[in-house]
């Protein structure tokens, strides 16, 4: 037993020291990535002038004084035209035709615009200042406007029919981008506007290139708001994709994702699943202030009425998911957008302090380059998942050495075909991961489990002191355990694609519910079960007659909301949080380094000192089943912190050690309670 002992702690110090140079690389990885920037669109924030009665340029001023670092512009359309206050473009069907009224100059640009097309249209000039384009079937757009008669029954949502040659992308203003150059300390990027299939590739990624070149300032990144990239119209798009990844790598340009809504990955981009992955484009992501957070400005909580929900959105996407852009839109309160330029400074001035102090830069930002670990630094990770794997299993079902050699050697031989001979790799970095995270914190519970029965045999009348001790003792041992699989999982997963979530790892949820269910067994094999006791008919029924009191069901119950809980509230389909947690997770944030999870923090870590607290006092089964279960959350909250990948390393490492030394304070304060209550009922 010595020599086993012996040999898994050397594994582990030499997986210790393999992992050390993976961490370091990542984390100046992270630290190169720390520069960030605000964004205002134009067609966004243009209405703010006209509310104002200001020029674009003061109000773009204004938000640039604000905290705004960069203005996207996109590219014309016969649509955007026609709703500027002194425009004279007008548009009407004819047939399929699309007639356009404007000035001579407006309907020169339009013309020279649709060049672009993939199918040429005829354009008939009706008078000086009137042409008609010829449509098609397929151009066809139907406006929704409900109808209803007198009664109000609705008798339709049908609209009055458009053409879809009223959204496709024309050119730049150049006399707009020439007056918000005249402001200072303000980025113009350009953006275009392309649709595929309607457009042609080649002349409309020109046209861009063009532009860049003649009117963008400080431009260095790329960002397509339609979703659709070059080539996404033709059936072979390697040519012109590689002409855009020259083109973005020779002006240093990052290639922008758009967060999906779900604040989970990215939002697809058409044409493009084979283009972001490319080792020679570099990438940024943006979070876009959605409609729904735009009317986060009042948040209707106490103390977050002027924007301060809004400076907290801004500030985790970008130090906890990766985010390096930030797209603002019109703030709401009462569906009514905010004018106020000084409700934008309110948002954007605390959270240029909060980032600065966290040693982020405001600037131009220059994208993730490509990252990957070698995959041969993945045999050892991978073999201490094996090793682990068979400790679990062999405690749990008395595996003799025979099985347990018989398994290590399975185990270690797909390990090398995998990740030595390169045969499935990316299946593989899946399959150990999950079976890595998994077994860790399964580990720690078997852990936590075995010591119940030594530390029963000890004095039931040891001090508080000595309790508080040994509870926190085993607390740091058991998040050690689960801290193994949380290293393994740096390394299976680490690549710019997880990083910026190309890649997403979808094992996260069976991850934290496969060890809850192994809980159970642990339990019974190990904390219920008395030494020789087998697990057959006779001890189902000594289960099933089992006397519960009543504090012991109210134990229970407070189980199955914590699990309730903790299953509804996972991951990002959570419900409404109430209030007073709210307020409690903000201070966290503004005081902590890194946010402490409060199922973490109040539950699963000091559970394991009251689990330690009814060992010593032999407090009954029904008690540690229920603290049991507890730490067992506390356990998977280690390594799913470290499942999201997009998460920078400091903050998760931050994260987990203010998360147990908080749990001591508490566990402390609840250890005096229970400690409290015990000795009243004794007396009782």
């Amino acid at each position: 037993m010595k020599k086993e002992k012996i040999t898994v702690g050397l594994i582990l110090c030499i997986w210790l020291l393999m992992i050390i140079p993976i961490l370091g690389q990542r984390l100046k990885i992270e630290k190169q990535d720390k520069t960030y920037e605000t964004l205002i669109n134009y067609e966004d924030f243009k209405s703010m002038a006209f509310a104002k009665d200001q020029s674009i340029k003061e109000t773009f001023a204004g938000l640039a004084k604000g905290g705004a670092d960069t203005v996207t512009v996109g590219e014309e359309t016969i649509n955007s035209m026609k709703v500027n206050p002194d425009s004279t473009v007008e548009t009407s069907m004819n047939g399929m035709n699309l007639r356009v009224k404007g000035s001579p100059e407006d309907l020169a640009f339009i013309q020279e615009g649709l060049k672009t097309l993939k199918e040429p249209r005829e354009i008939r000039q009706i008078g000086e200042t009137e042409i008609e384009i010829q449509g098609k079937a397929k151009d066809l757009v139907l406006t929704k406007q409900d109808s209803s008669d007198v009664s109000k029954y609705k008798l339709s949502d049908r609209g009055e029919k458009a053409s879809l040659l009223e959204y496709v992308g024309l050119g730049y203003n150049e006399k707009l981008i020439h007056s918000l150059k005249e402001i200072p300390d303000l980025n113009i990027n350009l953006t275009p506007s392309f649709l595929a299939g309607v457009q042609d590739d080649e002349k409309t990624f020109q046209r861009f290139v063009e532009n860049v070149e003649k009117n963008s300032r400080g431009q260095h990144f790329v960002l397509f708001p339609g979703n659709q990239i070059y080539g996404a119209g033709l059936e072979e798009p390697e040519e012109v994709q590689n002409r855009l990844a020259d083109f973005l790598k020779k002006n240093n340009l990052a290639l922008v994702l758009l967060e999906d809504i779900t604040q989970r990955g990215n939002m697809p981009l058409k044409g493009g699943e084979d283009f972001i992955k490319r080792q020679d484009v570099q990438k940024a992501r943006c979070l876009i202030t959605w409609d729904f957070l735009q009317k986060h400005y009042d948040y209707e909580i106490p103390f977050h009425h002027h924007g301060e929900e809004l400076t907290n959105v801004y500030y985790r996407a970008i130090t906890e998911r990766n985010i390096s852009l930030v797209m603002l839109k019109p703030f709401l309160k009462n569906n009514a957008a905010i004018y106020d330029q000084d409700a934008y400074r309110q948002v954007l001035g605390p959270l240029h302090n909060r980032l600065d102090k966290m040693g982020y830069q405001r600037g131009q930002i220059e994208g993730m380059g490509n990252y990957q670990v070698n995959r041969l630094y993945k045999i050892l990770p991978s073999l201490v998942t094996v090793l682990g794997g068979v400790y679990l299993l062999s405690g749990l079902f008395n595996l003799n050495k025979k099985s347990q050699l018989g398994l290590f050697i399975l185990g270690s031989l797909l390990a090398f075909g995998t990740f030595g001979l390169g045969k499935g790799e990316n299946y593989g970095d899946l399959i150990f991961n999950l079976a890595n995270i998994i077994t860790f914190p399964s580990l720690a519970l078997l852990y936590l489990a075995e010591t119940q029965d030594k530390l029963s045999l000890k004095e039931e009348n040891a001090s508080l002191g000595t309790i508080f001790g040994q509870g926190a003792k085993i607390l740091f041992i058991a998040l050690a355990i689960s801290m193994i699989g949380a290293l393994n999982e740096v390394v299976f997963l680490c690549s710019s694609n997880y990083m910026l979530e190309i890649s997403i790892f979808r094992g996260v949820k069976i991850s934290q519910i496969f060890p809850l269910l192994l809980m159970v067994y642990i339990y019974l094999r190990k904390i219920y079960m008395e030494k020789g006791q087998k697990m057959n008919l006779d001890f189902w029924k000594e289960i099933m007659d089992f006397n519960v009191k009543i504090w012991q069901v109210c134990l229970g119950i407070l189980a199955l909301i914590v699990l309730g809980i903790f299953i509804l509230r996972g991951g990002n389909t959570s419900g409404k949080i109430p209030s007073i947690e709210l307020l409690l997770r903000n201070s966290f944030e503004n005081f902590f380094y890194a946010r402490p999870r409060t199922k973490a923090i109040f539950i699963g870590f000091p559970a394991v000192i009251l689990l330690v607290y009814g060992a010593y006092k032999n407090l009954g089964k029904v008690y540690r089943l229920v603290f049991f279960f507890f730490a067992a959350i506390g356990m998977v909250d280690v390594t799913n912190t470290f499942s999201h990948i997009r998460t920078p390393l400091v903050m998760s490492f931050a994260r987990v050690g203010i998360e147990y030394v908080g749990a001591l304070f508490v566990g402390l304060i609840l250890l005096v309670i229970f400690n409290g209550i015990h000795k009243h009922f004794i007396r009782q």
